[in-house]
């Protein structure tokens, strides 16, 4: 993905692409914006070009303080990632799918997984395992977006005994660190609670 070209996270569903290219433009040269399309609640997302790395650094800087539009806190990341967790291949941060938006208008014609409403689509993410759910970033941007808007709302984690059952989950060291990765500051606390003996055993051989 273009280094120069940034994800805004947490917008506004009232803002128009003008409206935040105006804001942006306070702060740094911004050549161009695109909401892409609705995600959680009264969310959505988007991205924004820029012609230095200048301002990139500029606009990235935001995220330092309370950079609000319409009520919303923009959340600013870059598209391309190299944060590595250690251990399993399948859990480091993968960088964004070179796949391209379709921006067009929908054809009913042609039946596409991106016919799905974001909001609908992070509801069926969620019925997955938390594995194979962080896995799926590397299906496409879109879907690492969804991802990370997801883990994003997250402020609190109770990895309970009917959550890990539930999950068929192990947490490794290699999960816990990309779970935090994703999770970034939004996450005030998280607590493994329950947890039986058989359980507790499972977890002390993957310290």
């Amino acid at each position: 993905m273009d280094p120069l070209k940034l994800f805004v996270g947490n917008i506004n569903q009232n803002v128009s692409e003008e409206q935040l290219l105006a804001k942006l433009t306070l702060h740094a040269n911004v050549t161009s914006a695109i909401i892409v399309k609705k995600t959680f609640k009264d969310h959505s997302y988007g991205f924004v070009s820029l012609p230095t790395e200048d301002d990139v650094k500029k606009i990235m800087d935001l995220n330092k303080q309370d950079f609000y539009l319409s009520d919303s806190k923009l959340i600013f990341q870059h598209t391309s990632r190299s944060c590595i967790s250690p251990g399993e291949e399948s859990l480091v941060c993968q960088p964004l799918s070179q796949r391209n938006y379709d921006l067009s208008p929908l054809d009913s014609n042609k039946i596409s997984i991106y016919m799905v409403a974001d909001d609908v689509m992070m509801k069926i993410l969620n019925y997955l395992p938390l594995k194979e759910r962080i896995c799926c970033e590397i299906v496409c941007c879109w879907w690492q977006a969804l991802l990370y808007v997801m883990f994003k709302i997250t402020t609190h984690l109770n990895l309970n005994e009917n959550y890990l059952t539930r999950n068929s989950l192990v947490i490794s060291k290699a999960m816990f660190s990309k779970m935090l990765l994703l999770t970034g500051d939004t996450l005030k606390s998280l607590s493994l609670s329950g947890i039986n003996d058989s359980t507790f055993k499972d977890h002390e051989k993957y310290k």
